[in-house]
């Protein structure tokens, strides 16, 4: 997961500043760079609404040896040539960041053409020039944010939003900040992403404030900046405290729990047991993170015993309406198809689900059924001559589906 921080140079929207080292002090605003040197972060990703925080954070960003990997966040509309309320419609946002001095040439002459010829309200670039920039510089990486894209504005705003990528490839975020929409969103990406491979997906967390405790203050700047008042804020997205680094920073503590599950039980294997890693204990905590995460998912506890033996390819038993079936949650850093071995489909468990482990952060790409991976070809996938049955991850069942499955459903045993 990475943090996408915003300082106060984005109008209204952060609290957060870009002073150098030292500079926050009790009772003031953050600084970035303070916040990035106590937790030992050798990067900074910021994402600005604007141009102008550029050199102060570049400069006292790079004075403490840290990479700063600027975006910034415009609205994006099919055509800046059409500046009537027709348009609107069409509007959401984007992210484009810089990843050396050529690219964010580019990005300034993206934000001068936002600016000047697709000034419009406010400042707007349409599909046609971004193919252009991305024509001219392909050190620029564009993103599609979780809150205000072109799905979130198609689905929870009734916009006509068409994006119009042609030769960009758009890497999308996705969020979790308890809000009621977050799972409807979550779910509309990974379906508009089906046919692609992960590595278009991102876990990101939006940083405006440091701690929760500086939620009330945050509210107090957005209001004041928005001439309303706490009683009555009218902003969006407001109904939750979690856009900080502290819930970012918490985000970390299960694959930490994962690890040490993992050495656990690898330390409990037997002598000359063959493992797939380099790292002893990974092909272990891959797996268990993968539990952890399916379990949060459906408020499920997870099996933290050892078992030397192995869990029988089980990892969680359910009832519901009577009826019991058993699921395996199985996970990989290379996710392209779900994978049941040849030898273990026989008494392997009911429901079958394929989760990606990528960079500390767990994906579900989908699931299937034991029924079904009986009739699946087989083939060899790694140098260990092991056959398996597969089917590509594209062609999964959906996870909005089996989250309608287990609604309700009553945990009987993790294991």
């Amino acid at each position: 997961m990475i943090p996408l921080f915003k300082s106060h140079y984005s109008a209204g929207k952060s609290i957060l500043t870009l002073r150098p080292k030292g500079d926050s002090k009790a009772n003031e605003a953050d600084s970035i760079v303070d916040i990035a040197l106590d937790h030992g972060l050798s990067e900074v990703f910021l994402v600005e609404d604007n141009m102008s925080g550029f050199l102060e954070a570049y400069t006292n960003l790079s004075q403490e040896n840290i990479k700063l990997n600027f975006g910034l966040r415009l609205i994006v509309c099919n055509d800046i040539s059409d500046k009537t309320a027709e348009s609107l419609p069409t509007e959401s946002k984007v992210v484009i960041f810089a990843t050396n001095s050529k690219a964010y040439e580019a990005l300034i002459k993206i934000n001068d053409i936002a600016a000047k010829e697709g000034f419009y309200y406010y400042p707007r670039i349409d599909y046609k020039n971004l193919r252009a920039a991305y024509e001219s510089c392909r050190d620029l990486i564009f993103c599609i944010p979780f809150y205000d894209s072109f799905i979130h504005a198609n689905v929870l705003q009734n916009k006509k939003c068409v994006p119009q990528f042609g030769n960009i490839d758009p890497i999308f975020m996705l969020e979790d900040n308890d809000l009621p929409f977050d799972d409807i969103l979550d779910e509309k990406v990974l379906e508009y992403n089906l046919n692609d491979q992960p590595k278009n997906i991102i876990k990101v967390k939006s940083c405006y404030y440091k701690n929760r405790e500086d939620f009330d203050a945050y509210m107090t700047f957005r209001c004041i900046n928005k001439r309303t008042s706490l009683e009555k804020p009218n902003l969006d997205h407001m109904c939750s405290d979690e856009f900080c680094f502290e819930s970012y920073t918490e985000s970390l503590e299960p694959v930490s729990d994962a690890y040490k599950m993992g050495k656990d039980r690898q330390d409990a294997h037997p002598n000359g047991t063959k493992r797939y890693y380099d790292d002893p204990n990974l092909e272990d905590t891959i797996g268990i993170a993968g539990e952890i995460e399916f379990a949060k998912r459906y408020g499920f506890k997870v099996d933290d015993r050892i078992l030397p033996d192995g869990d029988g390819h089980i990892d969680f038993t359910v009832s519901k309406n009577g009826k019991t079936a058993t699921i395996d949650v199985k996970t990989a850093q290379k996710a392209y198809n779900l994978l049941v071995k040849e030898w273990e489909i026989k008494d392997c468990a009911d429901i079958l689900v394929l989760a990606e482990y990528k960079d500390g952060v767990v994906n579900f790409l989908g699931w299937e059924t034991k029924d079904v991976m009986k009739d699946m070809p087989v083939k060899v996938f790694s140098s260990l001559n092991i056959k398996n049955y597969y089917r590509h991850h594209s062609q999964l069942r959906s996870m909005s589906r089996l989250d309608e499955l287990l609604k309700d459903a009553e945990q009987i045993e993790a294991k």
